[in-house]
């Protein structure tokens, strides 16, 4: 038997007026992973986010967190929830160790011992008796990752971790969350970032005007395995072969870009193409695999809307 997802999300909409800015959403996000929200402006990532922490009603559907209902039980499903959602909430009066001391009064069993454990892991200890007043962005970004983090959650979700971090801050918060992921931590993350998601994430949820387009491993829309691979034919006359790739196999895509032949076909089916161009008569001088990225994918999936 598989073990229970971390969370479970099960028809999940949210309909606002005659708008729906949710629509349908069914996925699972297992234990252990760091798992990823995309989607173009509006798309519903932070709707999706704050429906299943309790912040907005749902209009249908079913949040589970580790097989706990949030309208059910919902005290106890957010136990095991650490968030934050859009900016962290601090008091700017008091310093970081007064912020954290605050918020675990909140909490059974959030020892002084937990507050040292968590500023160490976001780098704040030479800063955390300093009021928050005098922090910068990212460093508000770390007390609210450390805030979010004080009762050991399994599941921690995220919105834009890394507005305000600078690149070695936005690479130590990835170690964090892998980190995190390696000791059974399920982390959600939404980001614009896209380079960051594809390093940081396992899996990511493609989601456009409320529906969810896919999920997929990262190594799957990079490689093509999604959506099929990118491959480059140089050859002596790209126009014809163009045409002969066309006419042998449609499904291929074949096209002419600054005189490379362009496929999108899976590995094992490049030999066929090659053979269908030297029969015809066709030179080839090379082919190259190119490797996607997940803008790449992203903008394909989704028609090149802006990102959120």
């Amino acid at each position: 038997m598989s073990a229970l997802p971390a969370v479970q999300i099960r028809n999940l909409s949210k309909v606002i007026g005659k708008k729906t800015i949710v629509d349908n959403l069914s996925f699972d996000i297992p234990k252990g992973e760091v798992f990823g929200f995309l989607g173009p402006n509006g798309a519903g990532k932070t709707t999706t986010i704050r429906m299943m922490v309790g912040l907005i009603s749902k209009s249908q559907g079913q949040v589970l967190v580790n097989g706990i209902d949030v309208d059910t039980d919902f005290k106890r499903a957010m136990q095991h929830i650490g968030a934050i959602v859009e900016n962290p909430e601090l008091y700017k009066f008091m310093t970081g160790y007064q912020n954290l001391r605050h918020f675990a009064k909140m909490s059974a069993g959030v020892t002084p011992e937990r507050i040292q454990e968590v500023t160490k892991l976001v780098g704040l200890e030479q800063r955390i008796h300093e009021k928050v007043k005098t922090y910068s962005l990212g460093m508000r970004q770390r007390l609210g990752l450390a805030q979010a983090l004080l009762r050991a959650p399994d599941v921690l979700i995220l919105d834009e971790p890394t507005n305000g971090l600078d690149p070695a801050g936005i690479r130590e918060l990835r170690d964090h969350l892998r980190s995190l992921a390696k000791q059974g931590v399920s982390v959600i993350v939404s980001s614009h970032l896209l380079s960051e998601m594809e390093l940081m994430c396992d899996r990511v949820a493609i989601i456009q005007a409320g529906k969810l387009i896919d999920v997929k491993t990262v190594k799957e829309l990079v490689s093509g395995e999604a959506i099929g691979n990118s491959t480059e034919i140089e050859v002596d006359d790209a126009v014809r072969a163009v045409s002969l790739i066309q006419s042998a196999a449609p499904e291929a895509g074949a096209r002419e870009l600054d005189g490379v032949v362009h496929v999108s076909v899976s590995r094992e089916d490049i030999p066929g193409i090659l053979v269908c161009l030297v029969q015809g008569g066709i030179k080839v001088y090379g082919v190259r695999m190119t490797n996607r990225s997940l803008e790449d994918t992203f903008l394909e999936l989704t028609g090149g809307g802006p990102i959120a």
